[in-house]
């Protein structure tokens, strides 16, 4: 019991450091400094609701009460070699699975989804985490007068049971190696903290995009790299992104995709008359209330899809095709995708809503073009001509002494004129005159 009242003390400690300015250069710093990133756990009204962080330390607590209750057997991982992943939900079980089999070349895994329907504690400890909660309760209210995010101190009620729960886990089965793929969510760099307490090492897996639009913090003992770009990223915030080693895998897709093409499909997709749009739904995700980061990202993307309409409208050998985000291809909310893109008054727009991914028809477009997706670095990665258009995020992406500024467009002239250069290159000229071939995948020729 006295383990949670570790991990709130861990957390106040953070947070202290973060609100009154002490020592900017601490693990303790950077940890809450991601803390009070937005978090995609939130809904956009979390802002406004006063009495967000009460009805956070009851609902937490009640979730918890109200989850399946899953007994644990305990292992021994020395034997069965067996690793463990921190994950948030269950949507991306066999996707992770899949992946650390490729590049780890380990089979045995323990799934932890922390905001999943099971709990490994019992309700007499939930009842004595409410208590808890309630007597750090005072502090944590009286610290959110102090911050302008004071919405995701809701999130630690949620947060200390969560990890709580994955110490517990780890112990019980006698395993010391983390595999942490959320690194985005606000928690990640506590967390980290707190397994490193308990002697744990953790491995952070952080998706092919850039760091810097979502972790600019980062504290682990190994970072992934899945895709070289991040690379530069390391060395440019190394103040604020302490990794003690890194491993270069690949995209989290890449394993599952790399067979799908031959040489001749990267050789010659430069002469198809097609270029593609991936979309983000930011205009759903604004609908549904997420979080909004202050980018203007439904905007930012609505003038990117105008501005290749008008480049296909100048250029009418060309066609032009969206691919739906996987929010947009909810059959229930069909109609009002249809009527989104009917907006756009382009009746030759080519709506790809087929329920293969997106990944799988990289030969099928000349140029793709995109905000910030992670297809964007997998089709850079795998030897498909891309640009990358980061518009609202051109302060985290890209540095500006990367050559990978040579593929991104920071306004609507921009990629125009991009569009105009890079058309009629080959993949080989592509990657050559834009100086990105490190980019690529050595197995790419």
């Amino acid at each position: 019991m006295i383990e949670i009242i570790k991990i709130y003390l861990i957390y106040i400690k953070c947070i202290s450091f973060y609100i009154f300015n002490l020592k900017k250069n601490s693990n303790e710093y950077i940890a809450a400094s991601h803390f009070f990133n937005n978090s995609f756990r939130l809904k956009e009204n979390s802002k406004k609701q006063k009495l967000i962080l009460l009805k956070s330390l009851f609902k937490a607590n009640i979730m918890a009460f109200n989850k399946k209750y899953k007994h644990l057997n305990s292992s021994n991982s020395i034997l069965s070699n067996e690793e463990f992943i921190y994950e948030q939900t269950k949507y991306n079980y066999n996707l992770r699975i899949d992946y650390l089999k490729y590049y780890n070349l380990n089979s045995n895994y323990f799934f932890y989804a922390a905001q999943s329907t099971e709990r490994y504690v019992n309700r007499g400890f939930i009842l004595y985490n409410y208590i808890i909660g309630s007597l750090f309760y005072p502090f944590i209210f009286a610290i959110s007068f102090l911050n302008k995010k004071s919405q995701n101190l809701a999130l630690i009620y949620y947060n200390v049971l969560e990890i709580y729960q994955a110490i517990k886990i780890l112990k019980i089965k006698g395993i010391n190696k983390v595999n942490y793929f959320c690194i985005y969510e606000n928690d990640s760099n506590i967390n980290y903290l707190i397994f490193n307490k308990n002697h744990i090492y953790v491995s952070k897996i952080p998706s092919e995009v850039p760091l810097a639009f979502f972790n600019k913090n980062i504290l682990t003992d190994k970072l992934i790299i899945c895709f070289p770009y991040q690379l530069e990223e390391l060395e440019e915030f190394k103040k604020t992104m302490k990794v003690k080693e890194t491993e270069l895998w690949g995209p989290e897709r890449y394993h599952e995709n790399k067979s799908n093409y031959s040489k001749e499909d990267i050789e010659k997709h430069h002469i198809l008359k097609n270029i593609c749009y991936y979309s983000s739904a930011n205009w759903y995700r604004k609908i549904k209330g997420n979080i909004d980061l202050g980018k203007f990202e439904k905007e930012n993307e609505d003038l990117i899809i105008k501005t290749l309409i008008t480049w296909v409208k100048q250029n009418p050998s060309y066609s032009l095709t969206i691919y739906l985000h996987p929010l947009e291809r909810n059959h229930k909310i069909f109609k009002m995708v249809q009527d989104h893109y009917i907006n756009y008054h382009y009746s030759d727009l080519i709506i790809w809503n087929k329920d293969e991914a997106s990944n799988q028809s990289f030969h099928l477009n000349n140029i793709g073009i995109g905000l910030y997706s992670t297809i964007l670095f997998e089709r850079i990665f795998m030897g498909f001509k891309t640009l990358i258009v980061p518009l609202g995020f051109e302060n985290e992406f890209p540095l500006s002494n990367s050559n990978i500024v040579n593929i991104c467009a920071n306004s609507a002239k921009q990629l125009f004129s991009k569009m105009d250069s890079n058309i009629n290159l080959s993949a080989n000229e592509y990657y050559k005159l834009n100086l990105i071939n490190n980019y690529k995948n050595e197995l790419v020729n």
